[in-house]
């Protein structure tokens, strides 16, 4: 039936009234509930009070850095408080970490879940504390290893496919005779698992004897047998010069930045320069860095008519900005003072491969063959905490070349792309980048990704390197497994 028009008026007066009493009722709850939160809150904030900033005691003393240890009272922490105010204080980005923390065991049991607290993202891939870290700092330095190893990486295409990505030289393994590039079929008379995650239990499980099945190049097999052995190995394991359309062409493969490298660049670029080396190939892959002084010495080496100008400038946060500075170039006896160099990458060159790479664009032509470097353009000191043995790495700068520039935090792109099939050893003339370069000597011009089979007969070994003793060899940074 219609409702009347007076009907309807005194229904939405009834409605209207009702609704308004509710309106009133809830604005009143809401204002006492928000009155019991904020007395609750009050109440909270005297009975819990939120902690006060932390007061952070300097590592070096006038911001000036000494060494490897602090040299004021923060040596005397506990390792969280000594982490905690190392980040408020000689992090590179220092200003973006959280200030009211309390560094407590009960808070963060162990010291990496402190750091991972107050690393900032995701600008900061880099920091890490190591808890053997006299070791560390020893192995570094002299390029003694801490535990006994067989001394290999493998990458992991498939149960049928893993390769030996690189081999130490003077490690069990080396002198068991497998070299890169080989195949292994079987591993303790077992074949090779079907998945990465059961190859790595494999791995983890590897005891102090291991034996191999292998296959080279030439699809030759043999089983080799190796024992975990405490060993050094070279930064720069060998040399090599071949003759491309008449020039000589040296080729350096470069582990790492550490250890006695500088004694073993300055015998080896000797070496080439005695061989009257035109055109350098240096490789740097799976390098990950080192010590930036090296990196210097390695450009200057190259490139010795550009000394007196720098290869690196340093950048430090407000608290330790007297540390900034440029570092020259040096006129060294053996450079090569070449107006090209090649170098060779993955995704594994890092640090101060990249640092050398950037250190040269802006002089030289410099060419890059394989696959995209890590990108980092940011550096740490080695701080030991002695009273707890750990090391600490935080990021504590950044670095550019003599123009300002950093182009490279996702890594260099290489010149030349190329996938790295594994099938042969370090200095094999067929190795796909190494033979790709000394194509791109011989034509000027990158040969056809599909090209396959010999390359010039033009190119042929003429000495072999010469060594450095046993003692100046060291170990590099290498990661056991590669997944592809």
């Amino acid at each position: 039936m219609p409702i009347s028009s007076h009907s309807t008026k005194r229904i939405t007066s009834r409605v209207w009234r009702t609704t308004l009493a509710q309106k009133t009722a809830f604005f009143v709850a809401v204002c006492c509930m928000a009155a019991l939160l904020d007395s609750c809150t009050v109440l909270n904030d005297i009975f819990n009070p939120p902690p006060p900033s932390y007061k952070a005691t300097p590592w070096f003393r006038d911001g000036v850095i000494t060494g490897f240890t602090s040299n004021t009272e923060a040596a005397n922490l506990d390792i969280n408080d000594f982490l905690y105010s190392g980040m408020l204080d000689m992090y590179f980005w220092n200003a973006r970490v959280p200030k009211n923390l309390v560094p407590s065991l009960t808070n963060f049991p162990v010291p990496d879940s402190l750091l991972n607290r107050t690393i900032t993202r995701p600008d900061d891939r880099f920091s890490f504390i190591v808890k053997d870290g006299r070791a560390h700092l020893e192995q570094l330095q002299s390029g003694a290893i801490a535990t006994p190893l067989f001394g290999f990486s493998t990458t992991y295409f498939s149960d049928t496919n893993l390769r030996v990505t690189r081999v130490l030289v003077g490690s069990p393994a080396h002198n068991a005779g497998l070299r890169r590039g080989m195949r292994i079929a079987a591993i303790d008379g077992k074949p090779v698992p079907t998945s990465i995650d059961a190859y790595v239990k494999v791995l983890e499980a590897w005891g102090n004897s291991l034996s191999l099945d292998v296959e080279d190049s030439n699809k030759t097999r043999r089983t080799l047998s190796m024992m975990r052995a405490f060993f050094t190995i070279k930064s720069v394991p060998f040399t090599k010069v071949f003759t491309v359309a008449g020039k000589n062409v040296g080729y350096l493969p470069l582990v790492n930045f550490t250890g006695m490298v500088g004694d073993e660049l300055t015998s080896a670029f000797a070496t080439l320069r005695d061989a009257n080396v035109q055109e350098l190939v240096v490789d740097l892959r799976s390098n990950g860095g080192g010590f930036i002084v090296a990196a210097g010495q390695l450009s200057s080496l190259i490139s010795g008519q550009f000394s007196g100008t720098p290869y690196v400038q340093y950048t430090h946060n407000e608290v330790y900005k007297s540390n900034n500075r440029s570092i020259n170039m040096t006129s060294l006896p053996n450079s090569l003072r070449l107006q090209r160099v090649i170098f060779l990458v993955n995704g594994g060159s890092a640090s101060a491969s990249e640092l050398t790479i950037n250190a040269l664009k802006p002089f030289m032509s410099v060419v890059l063959i394989g696959t995209k470097t890590f990108g980092k353009a940011v550096g740490s000191y080695s701080i030991l905490h002695e009273k707890s043995g750990y090391l600490l790495q935080p990021i504590a700068f950044k670095f550019t070349n003599a123009r300002g520039e950093a182009n490279f935090l996702d890594g260099f792109q290489p010149d030349r792309v190329l996938a790295d099939p594994i099938d042969r050893d370090f200095g094999d003339a067929q190795e796909t980048y190494l033979r790709t370069a000394l194509q791109y000597i011989q034509t000027g011009a990158f040969p056809a990704a599909s090209t396959k089979g010999n390359i010039s007969n033009a190119f042929s070994t003429t000495q072999e390197p010469r060594m450095m003793s046993e003692q100046n060899e060291i170990l590099p940074a290498l990661a056991p497994i590669e997944k592809r």
